[in-house]
């Protein structure tokens, strides 16, 4: 039986029908025939290359690595249109901003792939080379201009804590060590932060930090919420911060970067905060219980990585703008029909390819109250 597959999901999974029904498979595109009974392709599809990395077919993470790029931002450019004909949206739908294809990412995290990888296409080469020479590491996170990388590695039996003293002495690359003991973590050798350049401003990031992990798209972002916010003449916003993740791009300093808790000092914080030219605005940041309060005085909300139980209470404020960072498009039909039941236009929506070769990428939504 053949089943000539129609689209990708959500999910990034490959949807196809047949006369039997409908099927979810994996690494096949759009338009390609597939055999149900040994899995092959009888219709390649024209935009279908070679996976770029050797673990494609037993790592779920890329899955549309067997696409080439231009196919796979019109595969989410697409998924976009689909979701907004749906709901019968029609906004200023802006350019996909782009990304390297490969080498994006600032971080390699033992935890995201579901085999063990030695060599992973998706992060910086530089990370790639220490991974090489240290395959047990959980964690290895740095800035590729400012070439310095934290390692976190796990202590087990036969490592030799020489070994990595060796390590660190030899590559200068590498700016700090840190042992994972039990429950416990500890610096074993230089520092529990790696420094980023973000727009000409040099931060510290440390290990757990939830800081953005495409850099250049970061960039991208920042200048363009920065254009949205003055272009329009907001002055006075709202943020809402979950327990959870920082509230806009400006908050992400308190939860993820350089908080004194961690050892940073005040000029610290005041580098960051100088990228987002927070001093421009009147910025109030508010738990939960007060996100209901808000009122017209306010020119604009911002909610950054929203659960939708947030989103949700937008029915109970008289705050006519707003601005949702999304990175999880699963969430974006559910959140559109929520605004546009709440009398939300959708005015502007930008999409930014964060993660080339996987069915997923971010998105800055602009709404005004009707």
């Amino acid at each position: 039986m053949f089943v000539r597959i129609k689209k990708l999901n959500e999910f990034g999974e490959s949807i196809g029908y047949s006369a039997k029904g409908k099927f979810k498979l994996k690494h096949v595109l759009p338009g390609e025939v597939v055999n149900l009974e040994d899995l092959t392709i009888k219709k390649p599809s024209k935009y279908r290359i070679l996976p770029n990395c050797k673990f494609y077919y037993h790592c779920d993470g890329c899955s549309i690595q067997i696409a080439n790029y231009e196919y796979q931002i019109q595969l989410k450019t697409k998924f976009l249109n689909s979701v907004l004909n749906k709901l019968n949206l029609n906004p200023i739908f802006e350019t996909f901003e782009k990304s390297k294809s490969f080498n994006y990412l600032n971080t390699y995290d033992k935890s995201y792939y579901n085999l063990k990888v030695d060599n992973c296409p998706l992060v910086y080469q530089e990370i790639n080379e220490i991974l090489s020479i240290l395959p047990n590491s959980l964690m290895i996170k740095g800035s590729q201009k400012l070439n310095n990388f934290l390692v976190y590695i796990e202590h087990q039996k036969g490592l030799s804590i020489n070994y990595l003293k060796e390590i660190y002495n030899l590559n200068e690359n590498i700016s700090g060590i840190i042992l994972k003991e039990g429950k416990d973590n500890r610096v074993l050798y230089g520092n529990n932060y790696y420094k980023e350049r973000v727009l000409s401003k040099t931060i510290k990031i440390n290990l757990f930090s939830d800081f953005e992990k495409n850099v250049e798209i970061f960039e991208k972002k920042i200048n363009f919420l920065r254009n949205l916010i003055s272009s329009n003449g907001f002055k006075k916003i709202i943020m809402y911060k979950s327990e959870f993740y920082p509230l806009f791009l400006f908050d992400i300093v308190k939860y993820c970067l350089c908080s004194e808790r961690n050892g940073y000092n005040r000029s610290d914080l005041e580098e960051l905060f100088k990228i987002y030219d927070v001093f421009n605005y009147e910025i109030l940041s508010v738990k939960l219980k007060t996100l209901i309060e808000i009122n017209e005085e306010f020119d604009l909300l911002v909610l950054n990585k929203p659960f939708i139980k947030n989103v949700q209470l937008l029915q109970l404020n008289k705050i006519k703008n707003v601005i949702i960072i999304l990175e999880n498009i699963r969430k974006l039909n559910k959140i559109l029909k929520i605004m546009k039941n709440f009398d939300y236009e959708l005015v502007l929506l930008k999409p930014f390819d964060s993660y080339p070769q996987i069915f997923n990428f971010d998105l800055i939504l602009f709404f005004k109250r009707k």
